[in-house]
């Protein structure tokens, strides 16, 4: 059956539109189907598989991709948690680096301050020298 002819408007024997369901039994987990809304009422026994049946084989084979798929993750997994501490690792080291740099510019920042001071106190000490020479004129 076509998933176009179960999109459109499937009705059961009640006249309603059939609602696509899943089964839960053990014969035929994960299956689809179609059934009166009614169900579990049993007053409408209007019943269709929309996926074909399920053998051992098929159960097998889902079974296997699902464990090859379960692998593979746990190893996207593993290669993420391991790329993640590389990046936490690497994280601290600029932390440091930015620590070592703040207290760098700290320093630089002190020096500039005494640096502007003794530049001030040479602009005195030379205007004052200016006004003397020109006082002793």
């Amino acid at each position: 059956m076509s998933s176009s002819s179960i999109n459109s408007s499937t009705s059961c024997y009640c006249g309603k539109e059939t609602p696509i369901r899943i089964s839960t039994t053990d014969g035929n987990p994960g299956r689809k189907f179609l059934g009166c809304y009614r169900f579990p009422a049993k007053t409408c026994d209007y019943f269709r598989w929309v996926d074909p049946p399920t053998t051992p084989s098929s159960i097998q084979k889902k079974l296997d991709y699902m464990i090859n798929r379960n692998d593979e993750l746990d190893s996207k997994n593993s290669a993420l948690e391991k790329k993640c501490r590389g990046i936490e690792k690497e994280l601290e080291k600029k932390k440091l680096e930015c620590e070592c740099l703040i207290q760098k510019l700290e320093k630089l920042e002190k020096k500039l301050e005494s640096a502007t001071k003794l530049r001030k106190m040479m602009n005195w000490f030379f205007i004052g020298l200016c006004v003397l020479m020109f006082m002793f004129k």
